[in-house]
């Protein structure tokens, strides 16, 4: 129950009792509940990047349904620094994994990233001399983009013409390029 003050009021009701009282509340102002933006830390994001583009868990293995539970235990001390990296530890080397330790593959691969990778899904008519390339994230519109990689909006629009100049066709879990 309300415990602020209540005062009586003359509003008119009609009823069979001899009583004629309204009580209602001066105090009717809330204010809105806080809100928070969470936007991302664009430093945090490319140590992150870099510190993975060893892991032989690819995005495909992982859509696939692979876990590094589905590994040999012994392998989750070997993969985590490199899967799961602490991005403010040094970016480990490139190695080799043992066959078991990585998924679906008959031989151990070298876990050195390829030279030009294009990601996909990828925004359409995005440019093809990319070199730098960005996920789409739940909350990222064109300008939190650009603002995060110190880009122009032209440059932004330029390199990934589809997107649009409103910024409306910028689609969620697509990448798009950052860096050209």
């Amino acid at each position: 129950m309300f415990p602020g003050p209540y005062t009586t009021g003359g509003a008119v009701v009609t009823t069979t009792s001899p009583f004629n009282t309204t009580w209602y509340n001066t105090q009717t102002t809330f204010s809105p509940p806080p809100t928070k933006t969470h936007t991302l830390n664009a430093t945090v994001a490319s140590a992150v990047a870099a510190r993975i583009s060893y892991c032989p868990l690819s995005d495909d293995d992982i859509a696939d349904g692979w876990t590094i539970y589905d590994l040999p235990a012994a392998c989750a001390d070997l993969l985590n620094p490199y899967c799961w990296p602490d991005p403010n530890k040094p970016i480990l080397p490139s190695t080799k994994f043992p066959a078991v330790c990585t998924p679906n593959r008959a031989s151990a691969t070298s876990s050195t990233p390829p030279t030009k990778a294009i990601p996909t899904p990828l925004e359409p008519s995005t440019i093809s001399s990319c070199k730098q390339y960005y996920k789409v994230l739940d909350g990222d519109n064109c300008y939190s983009i650009a603002n995060n990689f110190k880009i122009t909006a032209t440059q932004f629009n330029t390199w990934n013409p589809y997107v649009g100049a409103d910024c409306s066709k910028l689609w969620l879990g697509y990448y798009v390029c950052i860096s050209a």
